[in-house]
């Protein structure tokens, strides 16, 4: 009992000079700006023992005109404002060095970060690689023998069929954290690193796994149609998740300036601008669509749309989005007066695309075009995850404003 009390004490002692380590070079991960919406509750969802949100006030009031979704639609036309939104062509598997799945092997795969990986896991995940000798291409067939030419030894492959549990797969992690512990134990790698942490066999083995669990989602995409159209459609929903997220910090920030200039609660302006509640804007067309178009045709049906410059010189410089209106929203709830000052660097463009996502959130009662949900509630799909909206008033003293954001 002594020894593994001085055993856990020196654990802690290592681990609380690792965060300290972290801290000091800024690279702790910062926990997301938002949470649920201040007001409301969560909309109950199949499976779901989500809790209730507090209200933002307690006074509700039948005549009141909730400006919520209607400053929603007002910033989301706002055209000076930037997300640094990238095309949905962007999307590089280099990235999926920093992806892993929750839980072990399940199918929705998380998307971690950069800023929360240090240079040290970096590395340890091009390590993993090294050893299988697959540095930049595909992953090979488990049965595919591969020999090093100088070695004259087989090359380790990882079983994706299976998951961390399987054997060969085990040894595989046992292999990579080996190499990766004596790598990372050099003084002049930890030096050029920064980091004088001395990682222990076990936790560059866990590494390794947690590499295994990236680079399965990349086999899984190659391996399959099916896998790779869901690979797609989660790559898809992230970034269209992380431009929302982006958009709603940036209005944030002049919240209390609109709120003050437009005799608003700032509190209020922001619930309202949540990013379940935004649109969602993409940068190319639909690549399942049933008539495919290609990038170049699509930017220039919107630059002509929004009556913008369409020459090719022209539209090389011109950053566009598309803003998918939901299907959920109030329409009048969208026309809005658009953002005054400035040079935008990107075009939002209503084209009447539509997007079937529903927010987690329930909006307030005016947001929400009522006629859509007596139609949905009484589909089985998804009547469950709409029991609580339509049950939001607005707070006393809300009025029907157009919010333009100062240059």
């Amino acid at each position: 009992m002594l020894d593994e009390n001085r055993n856990l004490i020196s654990c802690l002692g290592e681990l609380t000079q690792h965060v300290a380590v972290l801290e000091q070079s800024g690279r702790t991960p910062k926990p997301s700006r938002r949470g649920a919406p201040q007001r409301g509750r969560a909309i109950v969802r199949a499976l779901s023992t989500r809790r209730p949100a507090p209200r933002l006030s307690s006074a509700d009031s039948d005549d009141c005109v909730n400006p919520a979704l209607c400053v929603v639609g007002a910033l989301d036309g706002m055209s000076d404002i930037n997300t640094e939104a990238t095309t949905d062509s962007e999307f590089s598997d280099a990235d999926d060095d920093f992806a892993s799945t929750a839980g072990g092997d399940s199918d929705g795969p998380v998307v971690i970060n950069e800023g929360m990986l240090t240079t040290k896991e970096r590395k340890a995940t091009r390590i993993f690689r090294q050893v299988c000798n697959v540095c930049g291409k595909d992953w090979p067939e488990v049965t595919e023998v591969r020999i090093n030419p100088i070695t004259k030894q087989q090359y380790s492959t990882p079983n994706f069929q299976f998951d961390v549990l399987n054997l060969e797969n085990c040894a595989l992690f046992r292999k990579v954290g080996e190499r990766a512990q004596r790598v990372l134990s050099d003084k002049a790698v930890l030096k050029t690193l920064g980091d004088p942490i001395i990682w222990e066999l076990d936790f560059t083995t866990e590494c390794a796994k947690k590499s295994f669990r990236s680079f399965k989602k990349q086999w899984i995409k190659q391996a399959t149609i099916e896998g790779r159209e869901k690979a797609e459609e989660v790559e898809r929903k992230d970034r269209r998740f992380q431009r929302r997220v982006t958009k709603s910090d940036q209005i944030s920030k002049v919240a209390d300036a609109v709120a003050e200039e437009n005799d608003m609660d700032a509190r209020f302006l922001r619930d309202s601008t949540h990013p379940e509640y935004l649109s969602n804007e993409v940068s190319g067309p639909d690549s399942d669509a049933e008539t495919p178009e290609t990038h170049e045709s699509w930017k220039f049906r919107l630059a002509t749309l929004a009556k913008l410059p369409n020459d090719p010189a022209s539209l090389k410089n011109t950053h566009i989005l598309e803003v998918l209106v939901p299907d959920w929203r109030a329409e009048t709830r969208r026309h809005q007066k658009k953002g005054k000052g400035g040079n935008p660097k990107q075009y939002r463009v209503y084209a009447g695309r539509r997007s079937t996502r529903i927010p987690r959130y329930a909006p307030y009662n005016s947001g929400i075009k009522q006629d859509w949900l007596e139609d949905s509630k009484q589909n089985p799909d998804c009547a469950l995850g709409l029991a609580d909206c339509g049950n939001y008033d607005e707070p006393a003293g809300c009025e029907f404003k157009s919010i333009p954001l100062p240059a």
